[in-house]
């Protein structure tokens, strides 16, 4: 192995194509100087923008948090309505009994 394929490393020949050097080429920036840029405006510009993503992104966490406490407020709801008519079936079977011993009691 010659000193010049050492340097290349493991398994180089000092007969191997070695990269070309040079120069890597750009593409022209083209600079228009008729455009004006107003920092104050820029900046008012990237503060609304800012605050509007941030509050999008509340109204949505809102948004979220609503749907889901609604959901459950519905839950608890349909609960009350459900015990409500349990309640009421109880009393009209209680009503029922107490009419039918009534009518055993007249023989009718």
């Amino acid at each position: 192995m010659s000193t010049g394929s050492a340097l290349l490393g493991p398994g180089s020949s000092s007969g191997a194509k070695k990269p070309e050097v040079g120069l890597i080429e750009l593409p022209e920036t083209i600079v228009r100087r008729d455009i004006e840029i107003n920092l104050l405006e820029s900046l008012a510009k990237l503060k609304f923008n800012n605050k509007a993503l941030i509050l999008g992104r509340r109204v949505g966490s809102l948004y979220q948090r609503e749907l889901k406490e609604g959901g459950r407020f519905k839950e608890d709801e349909l609960q009350v309505q459900v015990d409500k008519h349990a309640e009421e079936k109880a009393a009209w079977n209680k009503d029922r009994e107490e009419w039918l011993e009534e009518k055993k009691r007249l023989g009718t």
